[in-house]
């Protein structure tokens, strides 16, 4: 039963793992590639401030795939 419940945490892990890199793709890389192509319709004015918040954002949900892994049972 113990593998089972690990398996099933480092799944959940994975998935916030995986929700927080496609976080800091979301918030950061996407509004400075659209700034640099010069793409003015999809970034915000102020994705200074976005750009801060997903990357709050996504290092949360990888705390928290951190913590999932830290309750695997031996």
């Amino acid at each position: 039963m113990n593998t089972v419940v690990n398996e099933r945490r480092r799944l959940f892990a994975t998935l916030l793992n995986t929700l927080a890199a496609g976080s800091v793709v979301t918030g950061v890389f996407a509004p400075a590639a659209a700034y640099l192509y010069g793409i003015n319709s999809t970034a915000p004015y102020h994705w200074w401030l976005i750009g801060p918040a997903w990357i709050i954002v996504a290092s949360g949900l990888h705390s928290l795939a951190y913590y999932t892994l830290g309750k695997l049972v031996p």
